[in-house]
């Protein structure tokens, strides 16, 4: 009865915040967020026990961090108009990238691209060709020695490039190219997408694939809202499908489950996105409520651990340890119950009211500043990395590329080419309705 009224609160508390603030919708990251964090918290409901003694904390952490996000949006929307914002840009012209912005893109795709051929020949093997020549052993532990093992050479920096730069740069190029129509436009298209597919599933990790697409689709949603441009949406859409069918394919590898029936790799899939994390954080919760508060040193340790040669925080690993009696490997807090560990259910509340306040601010910048491919397609991988921050410490947006995103934005900015290219380039400069764009 407890997990169903406060499966109600949550979605009472999310209906009312939307109905509230209208334009937080498809386009903003902070429905996305209601929307991840419900999966994960009602899925977590669902688990609960309050005979347990640290149940009813988590329970209310879960309702303090929805009811605080929500307020905070609200209190910035009102504050500082960010309807209008969104009317106004509805009504804003395409306009075209500048050269500097198209030549930086081009040179860090083809760094990302050099960068990842260099990472796989370092570790000497790629498991999704592996996979596709049927060469792979031991499947699930060679993914789990990619990142977790002794010698894996640095795969969270590599990720910046391999796992973020990457797909966005060759998400604005294809569109970029596309638009013009060249002849090259197909070959082009087929050879970014599929060097993607090799970097992006080489690991293992399914969540990838999704990810970079799920975040294309979220740019190409950015560039075209208000324009009638919903054709757009629909062909990318169909980009879905079969990164859909490559997670499949690597469930069935990882779970060891080849030739099985279509409703057990669907009941594999479901509990990957419906329970899976949800009971990892129940235990993980439940594990760090019976420890004392180190009051925020675990955040710091998890920053510090991004130094090279420096080891952040290993409590996911103990978590992983308590559940299956070895550490080599990760079952990570969701961002509630970090929050809890570092700072009980003060902290939680802090936490989520910066959150709210941080995704509206970028999303008003977003929504003030001009309507180009490449400004549409780095908000959209941003928006996605912040509307699916619900598990990890908040140093998990650093290792997921969102601060890399906002580096990229502003690079965006600057003058790369001197001379009369540039100042030619000025002169046809046609500003935003509202002045200079923001980043």
């Amino acid at each position: 009865m407890e997990s169903i009224f406060a499966g109600a609160v949550y979605a009472i508390t999310g209906a009312l915040f939307l109905h509230l603030a209208r334009e937080h919708r498809a386009s903003s990251p902070v429905f996305w967020w209601l929307f991840a964090m419900g999966l994960i918290a009602i899925g977590t409901f669902v688990l609960i026990d309050l005979s347990h003694p640290s149940d009813a904390a988590h329970l209310a952490a879960f309702l303090i961090a929805i009811c605080t996000f929500a307020l905070s949006c609200l209190v910035y929307s009102s504050r500082f108009g960010v309807r209008h914002a969104l009317q106004l840009y509805r009504q804003r012209p395409e306009e075209p990238d500048t050269s500097d912005a198209v030549t930086m893109t081009a040179l860090l795709l083809l760094v990302s691209a050099v960068v990842t051929i260099v990472y796989f020949y370092l570790l000497g093997f790629n498991l999704f060709v592996l996979l596709l020549t049927g060469s792979v052993g031991d499947y699930s532990g060679m993914r789990l020695s990619m990142y977790s093992g002794d010698e894996y050479f640095a795969p969270g920096y590599v990720n910046q490039f391999k796992n973020t730069l990457y797909p966005l740069t060759a998400t604005a190029v294809v569109i970029w190219v596309r638009r013009r129509g060249s002849r090259f436009a197909w070959p082009l298209t087929t050879a970014l997408v599929g060097f993607g597919v090799f970097a992006l599933l080489g690991t293992g990790q399914r969540a990838y694939i999704l990810f970079a697409m799920f975040a294309a689709v979220y740019g190409v949603h950015l560039l075209s809202m208000g324009q009638g441009r919903s054709f757009l949406m629909r062909k990318a859409l169909l980009v879905m499908l079969p990164a859909f069918g490559l997670f499949t394919v690597l469930t069935i590898a990882y779970r060891d489950i080849e030739g099985a029936g279509a409703g057990e790799v669907i009941s594999e899939i479901a509990e990957r996105f419906l329970r899976v994390q949800q009971e990892g954080g129940l235990i993980g919760f439940r594990y760090i409520a019976e420890r004392d508060t180190p009051w925020f040193a675990e955040w710091a340790k998890g920053l510090i651990g991004i130094i090279p040669g420096r080891e952040g925080s290993t409590i996911a690993h103990e978590i992983h340890g308590e559940v299956y009696g070895s550490t080599q490997g990760t079952i990570p807090l969701t961002a509630v119950g970090s929050a809890y560990q570092n700072g009980g259910l003060a902290a939680v509340g802090m936490l989520f009211w910066a959150l709210g306040f941080v995704y509206s601010l970028l999303y008003h910048r977003f929504l003030s500043g001009a309507r180009t491919v490449l400004r549409s397609v780095a908000y959209g991988v941003l928006f996605f990395y912040l509307a699916t921050y619900v598990v990890g410490p908040p140093e998990s947006l650093i290792d997921a590329g969102a601060v890399t995103v906002v580096i990229f934005l502003l690079l965006r900015k600057l003058r790369w080419l001197p001379g009369p290219r540039l100042r030619s380039e000025v002169r046809s400069f046609q500003p935003a309705p509202q002045g200079r764009p923001m980043v």
